[in-house]
């Protein structure tokens, strides 16, 4: 494979074909903040924190790492004074919407920004987006989006709530860089049954029980979704796996 001649931070190297800047730079050791990429998901480019400073034919520009490919020639700066300068307003104004945002506050410490002088709005959600993108690209479920605009952005299901698309799989808890999604467990004051809550979305979903051992183990809704999307083992919509692996069905 014949490798990119690069220009990094003053030293020439060499990245490989085909990769984004901010995967080359990961591969060299040189760390560039990020929070809306995950290596499970397809490059976004919504924070704007992981923007380098690249120069070809004589012409710079700032761009975002992670949705940009290297090219042969390139010279790239990870942290020039112009770089340097937009990632802190940057960081400035997450501080300001998300300032108890424990992701936000290391952030702002790498940084070097003691405080925002923007007004805070004390939201958790910082807008990266992981939580849609993982139900849409991983899922398959489409359960989550953004809705308004500006300054009113934000996630939800569809009438904000009682959504009929989500499948309470969790992985918008998983993903989730601040802890604003979560999801809990309970028995049901109505049905007198196990379901799980999903707290952000206001979504409540019977738990399945497995028929061998009665164990509680997923949503009903979840095991129906992937049953029908991948050829399934017999039993799988009412046994856990642990008693699939011992071959323990009813």
């Amino acid at each position: 494979m014949t490798m990119c001649n690069i220009t990094l931070n003053g030293k020439k190297t060499k990245f490989l074909p085909g990769k984004t800047i901010l995967e080359n730079t990961r591969d060299h050791g040189v760390k560039i903040p990020v929070l809306c990429s995950h290596e499970a998901l397809k490059p976004y480019g919504a924070c704007r924190l992981c923007i380098v400073e690249i120069e070809e034919q004589g012409r710079k520009q700032i761009v975002t790492s992670c949705n940009s490919h290297v090219r042969d020639g390139m010279k790239i700066k990870t942290h020039s004074p112009r770089v340097q300068k937009i990632r802190k307003t940057l960081v400035e104004l997450l501080l300001a919407r998300t300032p108890e945002a424990a992701v936000e506050q290391q952030l702002a410490r790498d940084i070097g920004v003691k405080a925002t002088p923007y007004p805070e709005q004390g939201e958790l959600c910082i807008m990266c987006g992981q939580c849609v993108r993982t139900c849409r690209e991983i899922v398959g479920a489409c359960a989550l989006d953004f809705v308004h605009k500006g300054s009113k952005r934000s996630v939800a299901v569809p009438f904000f709530r009682d959504s009929k698309e989500c499948i309470g799989c969790g992985s918008c808890v998983f993903v989730c860089p601040t802890g604003v999604v979560s999801m809990h467990d309970e028995i049901s004051d109505v049905r007198g049954e196990p379901e799980r809550i999903m707290d952000k979305w206001e979504t409540r979903l019977p738990l399945q029980k497995c028929s061998s051992d009665g164990n509680v183990f997923a949503t009903r809704r979840m095991l129906e979704h992937f049953a029908r999307k991948h050829e399934v083992s017999e039993g799988f919509l009412e046994t856990c796996s642990h008693c699939l692996r011992k071959g323990n069905t009813k």
